[in-house]
């Protein structure tokens, strides 16, 4: 471990063992978030309900929104190096 200016620099391995530990991390988030939005998807679908079915649909896009937000962060860290 190295440190420049305050802050630490990790080796090589290191930073490529941390990439991999973040990737791993963030590809479960994405599966968790797209189960989560067929849940609600599916729920949403089941129910004859109109008030219920226009929340399920609401929480299913939320679970989109979040997933995009992980797909953005996995691109950053994992194909971008960052």
């Amino acid at each position: 471990m190295h440190v420049y200016r305050g802050a630490v620099i990790l080796p090589r391995t290191a930073q490529k063992a941390r990439m991999a530990c973040s990737s791993e991390a963030l590809a479960r988030a994405i599966k968790a978030e797209q189960a989560a939005s067929e849940l609600y998807t599916g729920l949403a679908e089941a129910t004859d309900e109109p008030n219920l079915a226009a929340i399920f649909t609401a929480l299913a896009s939320e679970e989109e929104r979040h997933k995009h937000r992980f797909e953005v962060e996995y691109d950053e860290v994992v194909l971008e190096g960052v």
